[in-house]
């Protein structure tokens, strides 16, 4: 038994002696790694970006103070994927010098002439290098900025690295570059002439361009043009629109044609879009004139009580203007009348019974012409003047006489005024 516990307290006193000698080893070795720490980090501006776009860069790396080394030399890679790089300059410590970044590649160089450590950073102090690159085109993408520093003053050599403490940097794009067009604010259906969406706020057409993921490219300012994609007549309006802050805004399309429609929004080199499809109804007829005012025509005078064919108004408006009629799609002149019916206020006629033709072209064909609304305006005052009674029209003076299509399909007019009433007057 006695030789038991005496082997136990042997062996108690070698695990004693064993731990002893570990603790002496690790003690004498903490100062030799403490006196070869070498650590630094590196940062970077401008972490986010829009796919496509020259971007200015900058990354700071730093000797932290834990370091008992200093940091001599340096790379930092741009990430894959990033073109046109140009260099700019590099910002050392106060009192040091560095030599100008040179790019091998897509790796910048950050060197110090020395001698020695002179110019080296020194624990706790940074220097930054600034760059501009172009960015990838795939959006919600993240590209890491890969930095290596070493205690040499030439980047040679083994075993003298230093490592990354921290956050890797890393650039962000978060938009991609624009990819393709998207109708924001679709057409909808309108009358004959009339602007499209013009009740709306934004008032007209919006087309959005946006990257590979349907996200809005804000910072574009892209040309949009707009051209006709399906149904009968002609598109008229301005057309390119740039886009402002990603959205082309086309405030004034309209279309002389009743029927079914599309419209293409195009932007070379993207991909385009084609609208919903949308009805425009009436009739209409471009004014000659901008913008558009009292009817015009031939005044009658004493002998000549018959006025050829007349402008008839629409109100104030730029570029092409149109007389649109209604015809029984909506309801316009109960109230203030909008413009979208045949209203006019030439001079008083003085001179008995006058009639006053209008010729517009037709557009629905076959077309309901008893549907089309026909209003005087006097002293602010819009009257409807209704079909003249038969056989003789005069007794229902002001009045519609006749409603008929022509050849090519253009709608015709007749209108008989009384005395007093506008459209008639002396030269």
């Amino acid at each position: 038994m006695d030789r038991g516990m005496n082997t136990a307290r042997r062996t108690r006193r070698l695990a004693i002696l064993a731990g002893s000698i570990l603790l002496i080893v690790a003690t004498l070795a903490a100062p030799a790694y403490a006196a070869k720490r070498k650590d630094f980090s590196a940062s970077i501006t401008s972490s986010s970006t829009f796919g496509g776009v020259n971007t200015n860069y900058v990354v700071t790396l730093t000797n932290l103070i834990a370091s008992r080394q200093s940091l001599g030399s340096a790379n930092v890679a741009v990430p894959a994927g990033f073109a046109s790089i140009v260099l700019g300059g590099i910002t050392p410590p106060p009192g040091k010098t560095w030599l100008p970044p040179t790019l091998l590649g897509n790796v910048i160089q950050l060197r110090n002439p020395g001698p020695s450590d002179t110019n080296a950073l020194s624990p706790g102090e940074s220097l930054s290098v600034a760059f501009t690159a172009v960015s990838p085109c795939t959006p919600l993408s993240t590209y890491t900025v890969l930095a290596r520093a070493k205690q040499s003053n030439d980047f040679s050599g083994s075993g003298n690295d230093f490592n990354l403490v921290g956050l890797i940097p890393t650039i962000s794009v978060v938009v991609g570059c624009p990819d393709h067009l998207d109708f924001g604010q679709q057409p909808s259906d309108t009358i004959a002439g009339q602007p499209i969406n013009s009740a709306l706020l934004p008032a007209g057409v919006t087309v959005r361009v946006e990257d590979a993921v349907g996200q809005l490219v804000t910072i574009s300012t892209a040309s949009v043009s707009m051209t006709h994609a399906s149904g009968p007549g002609s598109l008229f309006g301005t057309s390119p629109v740039s886009a402002v802050n990603g959205v082309a805004t086309f405030s004034d399309l309209a279309i002389d044609t009743a029927g079914t429609h599309t419209l293409l929004a195009s932007s070379s080199p993207l991909t385009p879009a084609t609208s919903a499809s949308f009805e425009i109804t009436g009739v209409t007829s471009k004014c000659d004139t901008s913008p558009c005012g009292a009817a015009t025509g031939f005044h009658a005078t004493a002998d000549d009580v018959t006025v050829g064919t007349a402008s008839v108004p629409v109100g104030p408006c730029d570029g092409i203007c149109f007389l649109s009629l209604d015809e029984g799609f909506g309801d316009f002149c109960d109230g203030t009348c909008t413009g979208n019916t045949i209203v006019y206020a030439p001079p008083t006629n003085e001179n008995g019974i006058g009639t006053v033709t209008i010729e517009v072209y037709k557009t629905l064909v076959p077309g309901n012409l008893s549907s089309v609304r026909i209003f005087k305006l006097k002293d602010g005052v819009t009257t409807e003047l209704f079909d003249c009674p038969t056989p003789d029209p005069t007794l229902g003076v002001p009045c519609v006489s006749d409603r008929s299509h022509v050849s090519g399909g253009n709608a015709l007019f007749t209108i008989l005024l009384g005395a007093g009433d506008p459209v008639m007057g002396t030269r």
